[in-house]
Order: structure tokens, then C-alpha cells, then sequence
């Protein structure tokens, strides 16, 4: 459900106004142009990881979910412009609603549907620091990864059912087989296109 766009005219634009918003900060030359994969790779891990104590609080159910404004995927790089996207969500977890919402709420479909979304979603925030549309290939080869051993378990995995509303839910019951983490694919697929 995400518009993508390919236009190098507007990706620069959209350094740019990156480079104005957060390079200082990050001790980025004033010309993006002037960046090599050193210096980028720097800023890349100059932003601290989360706390437990943090991550803990922003794991929960996508009915809960309070999503950090810097990380909402308002101005997510993947995203369209508005006036050329079919979709009128004005961040990731709406769009993710919104893609939620072409299902029978409660269905076994839609019940599997919102636990894939759910969980790259959190993975995307909370393991990647990165909004949902701000993630590259890269990143969804390290999420599928991810499925086969999410850690640090005691963030992801809860070894008892836990109730969604529970402070004690987690995402995962464990690491998915090799079927479930194939399904998991196939349905982000979906919901990506």
C-alpha cells in the first residue's frame, strides 16, 4: 500500500531537507553531496540504541501502540507524495490500519494479517530505529533473519500466552519455522505493494 517513488530530482530534495533537519546534529558536512560511506556510516550509529526500559514500553499490541513521532513515517522516503498516493493515511500505522481494514475484522485472515504487520512494525522501531517507510532491502533481509531468532528474547518472546492487553505480551511465542516464516513474508509482501 506504500506509493513508491523513483524520482532523483525529488530524492534530492528530500536529502536536502534531511541534511537541514538533522545533520547538524549529527556532525554531517552542510553539502549531503560531500558524504562518503565512511562519514555516513558514523552518523548511521551516532543515534543511540533504546533502552530496554524504552523499547519495553513501546512493544505492545497495534491497538496500544504509541509510535515515537520521529519514527510515525510521516515523511517516511518511501512514501509518495500526497497528492499522488491513492492512500490518505498520514503515517505508517495508518497505513497499516487502513491495509488491515480491506479484511472481515477478527477473521483468521485478519488476525494473522495484523500479527506479521504488527511485528515488522515494532521490529522496524524499535530494532532498526527506522520508520516502517523508511526501510530498505537491507533491512528486510535482516528482519528475515530476525524471524528465525528474534532477540534479545526477553523483549520479543514470552514464553507463557499473555493476553494482548497484558504489560507481559510480546510478539513472538518464539522463533517462527521455516513455513511460518514464509507466510510472515508473503503477507508483508502484501502489504507493501
Amino acid at each position: 500500500y506504500y506509493c513508491y517513488q523513483h524520482r532523483l530530482d525529488e530524492a534530492l530534495q528530500v536529502a536536502e531537507r534531511a541534511m537541514q533537519l538533522s545533520g547538524r546534529q549529527l556532525g554531517l558536512p552542510k553539502d549531503w553531496q560531500e558524504l562518503d560511506e565512511s562519514r555516513l556510516g558514523s552518523a548511521a550509529t551516532a543515534l543511540p540504541p533504546l533502552s530496554d526500559a524504552t523499547a519495553s514500553q513501546i512493544i505492545s499490541p497495534i491497538e496500544l501502540l504509541t509510535v515515537p513521532h520521529a519514527l510515525s513515517g510521516r515523511q517516511g522516503r518511501n512514501r509518495q507524495q500526497r497528492e499522488r498516493c491513492a492512500l490518505a493515511a498520514d503515517d505508517d500505522l495508518a497505513a497499516i490500519q487502513v491495509w488491515l481494514a480491506r479484511r472481515p475484522v477478527g477473521s483468521p485472515t485478519w488476525r494473522s494479517y495484523r500479527n506479521e504487520a504488527e511485528r515488522f512494525l515494532l521490529w522496524a522501531i524499535v530494532e532498526r530505529r527506522k520508520a516502517f517507510s523508511d526501510l530498505t532491502t537491507e533491512d528486510c533481509l535482516a528482519y528475515q533473519a530476525f524471524l528465525a531468532a528474534p532477540q534479545p528474547a526477553a523483549r520479543w518472546i514470552n514464553p507463557r500466552p499473555a493476553r494482548r492487553w497484558s504489560p507481559h505480551w510480546r510478539p513472538f511465542a518464539g522463533a517462527l519455522s521455516g513455513a511460518s516464516a514464509a507466510h510472515a513474508q508473503s503477507v508483508l509482501r502484501s502489504l507493501c505493494e
